[in-house]
């Protein structure tokens, strides 16, 4: 780079260092490599040596673990979800031609953890991409939150409906237990005309704590489905437990049709015409 680009970039340190320093929980913020011409202008700026900030002439490998390294670059295709403070995350010494700061956006992330707020306060609103960020990050709140009730989400936030889920769940399992202390340990006799080693009373209560169950492994499966190596492995459990659930319902309706048709039957109480000649309905 010429020596006016060098000094536009060194300009550019200056802002993210400022940027640093104005917020109530500041990074680590670090300059690597700053070796030649570079090195030079930024030495030759007295308040530059009074700066919080680590400087360094090494490389990035000789001051960091490359496991450690991650380079924030448009051309991967991997999404930067969150920041993990084992992590180094590089930015790119080049001048930035945008206003669209890296650095403030990343700073701004650390103090609320919520990419749409600190999008929407780095880019200016007159843009008009703040609206726009804005409306997608509210399309995929309705699409996690429709795939969690589904228990088919591998997202890894908590999206609006998660606390709902968490209290009837709980409300699930404590009633079924307290159906399982009831019912499901007498044995009753059957409504059916065949006798069963387990009542489908305590086999609807053993279902429907299953049921409960799935609905706290989907939701951790929402939480942690991003630490899979592969996403079709999370969607692939949460597929299973949904599975179990359809199961859970099929039998509960098995139970209360083959229910309503014993109730009809016992109500009949059809008796023998043969024998007495009296039926239930009073009849000669």
């Amino acid at each position: 780079m010429d020596e006016r680009t060098v000094r536009k970039t060194i300009s550019q340190l200056a802002y993210c260092y400022a940027v640093n320093r104005r917020v109530s929980d500041p990074v680590q913020f670090s300059i690597a490599g700053l070796t030649g011409k570079a090195e030079k202008i930024f030495n030759s700026y007295p308040s530059y040596s009074n700066w919080d900030v680590n400087v360094s002439n090494k490389n990035l490998d000789e001051l960091w673990n490359p496991k450690q390294i991650v380079y924030l670059t448009a051309d991967s295709n991997n999404l930067l979800e969150t920041l993990n403070e084992d992590k180094v995350y590089i930015i790119g010494g080049l001048l930035d031609h945008n206003h669209h700061k890296v650095f403030e956006i990343l700073v701004n992330f650390c103090q609320s953890l919520d990419w749409k707020k600190a999008f929407l306060n780095v880019i200016p609103k007159r843009k008009g991409i703040g609206e726009e960020i804005l409306s997608e990050y509210k399309k995929g709140e309705e699409i996690t939150t429709v795939l969690i009730m589904l228990s088919l989400s591998g997202a890894s936030n908590q999206p609006p409906g998660t606390a709902f889920i968490w209290i009837s769940s709980i409300l699930a399992i404590i009633v079924d237990c307290l159906l399982i202390m009831t019912i499901g340990l007498e044995l009753e006799k059957s409504l059916f005309s065949y006798q069963s080693l387990l009542n489908w009373p305590l086999v609807e209560c053993i279902f429907s704590s299953l049921f409960a169950i799935n609905f706290f492994i989907s939701i951790w499966l929402c939480f942690n489905g991003k630490s899979f190596s592969d996403d079709r492995t999370s969607y692939s459990l949460a597929a299973t437990f949904s599975l179990a659930n359809f199961v859970q319902y099929t039998l509960n309706v098995i139970y209360h049709v083959r229910t309503w048709i014993a109730e009809q039957k016992s109500a009949m109480q059809v008796i023998d015409p043969r024998g007495v000649g009296v039926t239930s309905y009073g009849g000669p």
